[in-house]
């Protein structure tokens, strides 16, 4: 008999799909809904299309300010925010660039 071990094989890395990294990367809704939310709320880098959701339950708790990187970013927002949340009140302000 011999005393060498045989070494284990390394494990195979699992291929992510698309579908699943995106899912890990969402933010988490239920962390917006917590009632010890911070008085001041800053949520950055959502996926394109994610933010009237998310608008959408801040909103349920207070007043939210968003910042649209572009006229179109901004009425998208609205629309989907229209979409969630259709009796939240919108206040626009005009692009100052």
């Amino acid at each position: 008999m011999s005393d060498t071990a045989t070494p284990a094989k390394p494990k195979k890395a699992r291929a992510r799909g698309i579908a699943e990294i995106r899912e890990a990367q969402k933010p988490s809704l239920k962390r917006l809904t917590e009632p010890e939310l911070p008085q001041d709320t800053t949520v950055s880098h959502l996926p394109d299309g994610m933010e009237g959701e998310v608008l959408a339950v801040l909103a349920e708790q207070s007043p939210v300010l968003f910042v649209a990187r572009d006229g179109q970013r901004q009425k998208a927002a609205e629309q989907a925010l229209a979409f969630f949340a259709p009796d939240v009140p919108v206040i626009r302000l005009p692009a100052w660039d």
